[in-house]
């Protein structure tokens, strides 16, 4: 239980083990590492397993929102913000059975760390839609994530509550793939 420094070793046990790393376990020790906050040996990891299975779509998007926490890490929030406007646009890759790789960084998180980029440019209305954003895509994952009968009872409580004024079918998500905060 949250021992990611045993779990980066035991990765790199089991890869000189089968003499050669899976494109399933460096991803695996990408994550411990990452855990850590040793976000530079995450994205090796990371590209690692790309390189040895580029179809996994997971991996890559998991890379990418590694590269735009460290952009944000490094101070460089306007190229920070356009990646997570990337990744929130972007449709979540489809995953193969066999894969079932564990996600990184869901709709709500990458809201709130654009929202946090917008706040470090100086752009208050734009984080403050991000943070609208986020809490609205956290209450569908709460609702996907609830027994039929819970979410039903979820939803009539938060009726005609802050997640009811998104735009209608949608989120408060905003912004193009390119585009800076406004």
């Amino acid at each position: 239980h949250r021992c990611f420094a045993e779990a980066v070793t035991a990765f790199g046990t089991a890869a000189r083990l089968a003499e050669s790393l899976s494109p399933r376990i460096t991803y695996k020790r990408a994550l411990a590492s990452l855990a850590l906050g040793n976000a530079g040996s995450a994205l090796k990891d990371m590209n690692k397993a790309l390189r040895l299975n580029p179809h996994l779509p997971a991996a890559s998007r998991a890379r990418d929102g590694v590269a735009a926490l460290q952009a944000a890490i490094d101070g460089d929030f306007q190229r920070a913000h356009v990646r997570f406007n990337v990744l929130l646009h972007a449709p979540a890759p489809p995953i193969a059975p066999q894969e079932r790789l564990p996600t990184l960084l869901l709709p709500h998180e990458i809201a709130v760390y654009r929202g946090v980029c917008s706040l470090y440019l100086g752009e208050a209305p734009a984080a403050i839609q991000d943070f609208g954003a986020a809490v609205e895509l956290a209450h569908q994952v709460l609702l996907s994530s609830l027994p039929p009968s819970g979410a039903e009872l979820l939803a009539e409580h938060s009726a005609g509550g802050p997640t009811s004024q998104g735009k209608a079918g949608g989120t408060r998500l905003g912004g193009s793939d390119t585009e800076a905060p406004r």
